[in-house]
């Protein structure tokens, strides 16, 4: 998806378009895909509780019954921001995961979440990461301890480092050996180009769907169960030397 910056009703109105198109059970969309990181008119457009643009996808998660997963900027008591992702399921919501690794210009005006756990959906749990954490393996592992049965990475990562990203995104999902969903946006904004990349891992790494650098939809099926399979073949998770690292 592509990010008209600032313009909040018209990136939330495509995405409400896009997620009308999509005959799935779980919908990803990017990092912060309603505003981009509007920074000049945060206090404007970082949501507060009930958070409108969850509770208009919701109405849609509901009528799809489906999982809905992206990212918003919010605001907290004390002139705090975030950046919170979200897991909406059949009209609910089943988790939200504030980013714990800021990057860069995000340092100076979003605060750290401080919790990374996984969220609990009817299609299994899921493993929620945004852009930046993506760099942490520990954060992913931590969530493959923790069980989770699919790894989804909601981002804005610039076409300058778009290597990096198609490396990554495949590591996270072969080192974990879960299914890796993860969404980049493409486009442009004032301060960088986006080169998409958004693409579908199984949990044996091989790419099962990829959108390359054009706003598109794509889909695969993935067996999110398959991963008790794949660590018996690959005994990575029972070989660990815990008493060493």
């Amino acid at each position: 998806m592509d990010v008209a910056f600032c313009r909040k009703q018209h990136n939330l109105q495509r995405a409400l378009e896009f997620s009308g198109t999509c005959d799935t059970d779980m919908v990803v969309f990017p990092e912060v895909f309603t505003t981009g990181f509007c920074y000049d008119r945060i206090d404007e457009i970082a949501e507060s509780e009930p958070y409108p643009t969850i509770e208009m996808l919701r109405q849609m998660s509901k009528a799809y019954n489906n999982i809905i997963i992206g990212s918003i900027i919010i605001s907290a008591p004390g002139g705090r921001f975030y950046n919170l992702g979200f897991v909406l399921d059949n009209g609910e919501v089943a988790g939200t995961y504030k980013k714990v690794h800021p990057f860069g210009a995000e340092k100076h005006h979003f605060t750290a979440g401080d919790s990374i756990e996984p969220i609990r959906t009817s299609q299994g749990l899921v493993g929620l990461m945004i852009c930046y954490d993506i760099r942490f393996p520990e954060m992913a592992r931590k969530l493959a301890l923790d069980g989770v049965d699919i790894l989804v990475t909601v981002a804005q990562f610039p076409s300058l480092r778009q290597e990096h990203w198609d490396v990554l995104v495949r590591a996270r999902a072969i080192e974990n050996q879960v299914p890796h969903a993860a969404c980049n946006r493409v486009g442009a904004d004032p301060s960088n180009v986006f080169g998409g990349g958004s693409v579908i891992i199984d949990g044996r790494g091989r790419v099962l769907a990829d959108a390359c650098s054009v706003e598109k939809v794509i889909s695969a099926h993935v067996d999110m169960g398959d991963k008790v399979r794949i660590r018996n073949e690959i005994t990575c998770f029972s070989d660990r030397c815990e008493t060493l690292y």
